[in-house]
């Protein structure tokens, strides 16, 4: 089992910590496309099919 004991020291570790490694030009790429645009779902009730809306956010 798993828990967080809270306390108000601070996080100190003796291994190497992860860093943060920069996005990749595609994943960068995606990430504009997604914060640009606004996506909706719409599902019909007789197929139950789903359709997926993409629109341009206006600025």
């Amino acid at each position: 089992m798993n828990y967080a004991y809270p306390t108000d020291n601070t996080y100190v570790t003796h291994q190497k910590s992860l860093k943060k490694t920069p996005l990749s030009a595609e994943a960068k790429e995606r990430r504009a496309y997604i914060r640009s645009h606004k996506f909706a779902v719409d599902v019909d009730a007789k197929t139950q099919r789903c359709t997926l809306i993409v629109t341009e956010k206006r600025s």
